[in-house]
């Protein structure tokens, strides 16, 4: 079975294109340079997730996570395996930028780029 995996980044280009139009209108404070630090987790056998991973840059929170398969062979076919997100970090506010990756290092530097473009640090 194959899940999406968004290899080519069409949809991560177009989530960046968004974020450049919806980024805040104040300026704000956060460590020069900008050093990303992950905290993996492999998860307990029962759990759906194989593999989750957290960063935290100032009020922000960038996820990733890889399902596993069995639990995804249950799934419809547009759920990708592997995804990423980042946004707030408020568990009660919905990510500002998501989407899949055909791995679980693409994922975190794809959440890493879209907090960077809608911070304005890189293009």
């Amino acid at each position: 079975m194959s899940f999406p995996t968004d290899v080519s980044g069409e949809h991560l280009e177009k989530a960046l294109a968004g974020l450049r139009l919806s980024r805040p209108q104040r300026r704000l404070r956060l460590p020069k340079p900008l050093v990303v630090e992950w905290l993996t987790e492999r998860m307990p056998s029962g759990c759906p997730a194989e593999v989750q991973a957290f960063a935290y840059i100032g009020e922000f929170r960038m996820f990733v996570v890889e399902m596993r398969y069995y639990f995804m062979l249950q799934q419809p076919k547009d759920v990708p395996r592997i995804s990423w997100s980042f946004g707030e970090d408020d568990d009660h506010t919905d990510p500002l930028a998501g989407g899949a990756a055909p791995s679980l290092a693409v994922a975190m530097l794809r959440a890493e780029q879209a907090l960077r473009v809608y911070l304005g640090i890189d293009e």
